[in-house]
């Protein structure tokens, strides 16, 4: 398998799971961190990535010189930021009634 289908097979598989969570449950960047080392380092494991080569470049898009692996961090981010955007703008009772829950309970 090329490394770019590497990439996308680890975009699609591994990352898809944990975005399926990022809305249920609260993570730290700490835990995101910790999980994007176990990446890299399964990716040394099957020789998706060299130990000589950059760490940062993982991350980076293919564009840019990368491996294009999405890193946890942004997903997260990313994946918590549209499911406010989506909740706050939509007129949906039910989900108005999740906001306004959520808002009191963060005070």
């Amino acid at each position: 398998m090329s490394a770019i289908n590497k990439a996308r097979a680890t975009n699609a598989w591994a990352v898809s799971q944990f975005r399926y969570f990022f809305g249920s449950f609260k993570w730290s960047n700490r835990e995101l961190r910790k999980l994007d080392k176990t990446t890299k380092r399964v990716m040394r494991q099957f020789r998706c990535h060299q130990y000589g080569s950059s760490v940062e470049r993982v991350h980076l898009p293919r564009s840019e010189g990368g491996r294009g692996v999405s890193s946890l961090e942004h997903v997260y981010e990313r994946e918590v930021l549209s499911t406010t955007a989506y909740l706050c703008g939509s007129d949906e009772p039910h989900l108005k009634e999740v906001v306004q829950h959520q808002q009191y309970m963060s005070g």
